[in-house]
């Protein structure tokens, strides 16, 4: 169900990105993400869980092709080779929020986990943004 979620964001986010527009997008879909882990934290019902979680998954599926396209757009002529360092990226912090998610397992009703996702959501959305805004000092 969860991945169906993904798979769903995937498939039919660019009709939100259209209706809300590249830049507005990215922080609807984190800001979704961060709230259905603060509400799945405190949650003490399996299907509702799952749902929540596949809402989570459909904002991600939804976010990252908005991410890919603008990273795309600002590396000029270098398009094909920015995704491969954003890959890396992606998997290398998969990685460490998992092993670090792992110390937060004992917690009461999954919010050690959340608290940890929301954070790492938000930082990303605030590098992203920072990142993805045009430069001040380019005289264009």
């Amino acid at each position: 169900v969860i991945g169906a979620g993904n798979a769903v964001g995937s498939v039919f986010g660019h009709k939100l990105t259209d209706r809300w527009g590249l830049p507005r997008s990215p922080t609807v879909g984190v800001g979704v993400m961060a709230l259905g882990y603060a509400v799945v934290a405190f949650t003490s019902s399996l299907i509702a869980a799952v749902v929540l979680l596949a809402c989570v998954r459909i904002a991600a599926g939804f976010v990252f092709p908005v991410t890919m396209a603008t990273l795309q757009a600002r590396a000029g002529t270098a398009r094909g080779t920015v995704s491969s360092p954003a890959n890396v990226a992606m998997y290398s912090g998969t990685t460490l929020g998992a092993a670090i998610a792992g110390g937060f397992a004992n917690t009461t009703g999954f919010t050690g986990v959340a608290g940890l996702a929301i954070t790492a959501y938000l930082t990303a959305l605030a590098c992203f943004t920072r990142a993805a805004a045009p430069d001040r000092r380019d005289p264009q």
